[in-house]
């Protein structure tokens, strides 16, 4: 649906950035789980701001600093 179109803005500057289609969208859902987990922890409502201010720090954060386009989890 487009909403919010933040989402849609992010996932496409991190493939223009030669980010995988799986590494944009991981990339994504960490900025989405972050806002869910503050929205349940905190009892507040969503933020769309703060969920779109998320996003575009994480998209520049990407595109600055990270050269091997790998992501780092504890899982690994």
């Amino acid at each position: 649906d487009n909403d919010p179109p933040s989402t849609k803005e992010a996932y496409q500057k991190l493939l223009d950035a030669g980010y995988s289609m799986r590494e944009a969208k991981e990339k994504i859902g960490v900025v989405v789980l972050t806002e869910i987990y503050d929205v349940m922890k905190e009892n507040q409502s969503y933020d769309e701001k703060r969920y779109t201010n998320a996003l575009a720090e994480m998209v520049q954060h990407s595109i600055d600093f990270e050269d091997t386009h790998k992501i780092i989890t504890e899982c690994q």
